[in-house]
């Protein structure tokens, strides 16, 4: 068994409808599953009897963000092994959570600065991983991620010293140092409304959406297929 992280902020433009779907998705396919903690902002539909809320407020940039709640969630809670989640993650088949794997992009990560806040914190963490010999693989995917408390906790003070300059990719950090040798995949981001999404779904276990379209052909598919409250709500 494992516990589920939900990493979650402020600012929903749909009244936080992405977590409370991807907790009924997590409900229906999850397996394998424990706990689930929700580090950060907790809307007012979770029934907190049957979670763990872990209040933090966001503190910088959404890299930050991430190490900040992720080592919040293990620092206040006895978790020690967790699949990292993100409100935007929907499964769509079932999904043994507690031996979920590894996967990274095809291409490395880039080696010049990118204009673009996400492409440089990937390029900071490809920089700082290769002066220390490891493996630049890219981890910027939108699927789970499992995190374990004792090597996470080695990465905290590198994860610090990048807090000034905005942050630097969690993912590719410790992908690339805990997990170098995962497979690879296309990301499972929807970014338009006029695809058939069961035809778009048949080989993905699970998908994500772009902020501005959840509330189009995905909140369309996902309150058709899971109308029913998850055992998190009130």
């Amino acid at each position: 068994m494992i516990d589920v992280l939900y990493i979650v902020g402020t600012g929903s433009l749909f009244d936080d409808a992405e977590l409370k779907y991807s907790l009924r998705t997590l409900d229906v396919h999850g397996q394998n599953i424990d706990r689930v903690i929700i580090s950060g902002h907790c809307p007012d539909f979770i029934n907190k009897e049957r979670i763990i809320h872990v209040e933090c407020d966001d503190i910088a940039t959404p890299s930050v963000n991430h190490w900040w709640k992720t080592k919040q969630a293990f620092d206040k809670t006895d978790a020690t092994r967790v699949v990292s989640m993100y409100d935007d993650i929907f499964f769509c088949k079932d999904v043994d959570l507690e031996h979920y794997p590894y996967y990274r992009r095809a291409e490395e990560l880039p080696d010049k600065d990118r204009l673009s806040k996400w492409g440089q914190v990937q390029h900071r963490a490809q920089q700082w991983l290769a002066k220390h010999n490891y493996t630049t693989h890219h981890y910027g995917l939108h699927l789970p991620m499992i995190y374990e408390k004792d090597k996470f906790e080695k990465l905290n003070n590198v994860f610090q010293g990048f807090r000034a300059q905005g942050g630097v990719s969690v993912r590719s950090m410790y992908g690339n140092i805990y997990a170098p040798s995962a497979a690879t995949r296309d990301d499972v981001k929807f970014f338009v409304d006029y695809w058939n999404l069961d035809e778009w779904l048949k080989d993905k276990e699970c998908f994500s959406t772009a902020p501005g379209n959840f509330n189009k052909a995905p909140l369309r598919w996902l309150s058709e297929h899971y109308p029913n409250k998850s055992r998190w709500e009130k």
